[in-house]
C-alpha cells in the first residue's frame, strides 16, 4: 500500500466516524433576452453526495484560516467542509457556482466562496479538499430555478 492510499483510507475513516452527508449541486448562470436584463441560475447535472467533516472558521483556527481572514478572502463564522480529494468540485468555464447542503436531509444550505477551494495532495494524488463556504441566508441564490 502507498502512502497516499494510507492518507486517503486514514481520511475516510476519520470521515466514517465522525463525519456527516454533504451535497454538492451546480448552477449556471443563463440569460434570456436582448441585453442579458434577465439573468437566472439554473441547476447544472446532478446533485454529488459524499461523506465529509464540518467546522467553522474562528480565530483559533489554523493560520491559513486566520491569513484568508486578514485578506478578507473569508470571514469568521464562516464554514470550512474536508471533503475526499477524489470530488469534483469546479466546473472550469465562467458562470457556474455551487449550492451545498450540509446533512441528509439538508437542513441548511451553502455557497463556495470565491477562490474558497484548496486540494492537498501527496505524490500527485488529492487526497483531500478544504472548502470554504457561506450561509445562504434564504437557503437559495437569487434568481435560482430549479
Amino acid at each position: 500500500m502507498t502512502i497516499p492510499t494510507e492518507l486517503i483510507e486514514l481520511f475516510n475513516n476519520v470521515v466514517a466516524d465522525y463525519g456527516q452527508r454533504i451535497r454538492l449541486k451546480y448552477y449556471i448562470y443563463s440569460y434570456s433576452g436582448a441585453e442579458y436584463d434577465n439573468a437566472y441560475l439554473a441547476s447544472s447535472g446532478n446533485s454529488i453526495w459524499v461523506d465529509g467533516r464540518q467546522s467553522v472558521v474562528s480565530s483559533s483556527n489554523s493560520s491559513e484560516d486566520y491569513k484568508k481572514v486578514q485578506q478578507g478572502a473569508i470571514q469568521f463564522n464562516d464554514t470550512v467542509l474536508y471533503i475526499p480529494g477524489s470530488v469534483t468540485t469546479q466546473i472550469n468555464g465562467s458562470g457556474i457556482t455551487t449550492k451545498i447542503g450540509i446533512g441528509s436531509p439538508t437542513s441548511t444550505e451553502y455557497f463556495l466562496i470565491d477562490n474558497g477551494r484548496n486540494v492537498y495532495n501527496v505524490s500527485g494524488t488529492d487526497i483531500y479538499q478544504k472548502l470554504y463556504v457561506r450561509l445562504l441566508n434564504n437557503g437559495s441564490f437569487i434568481n435560482e430555478v430549479s
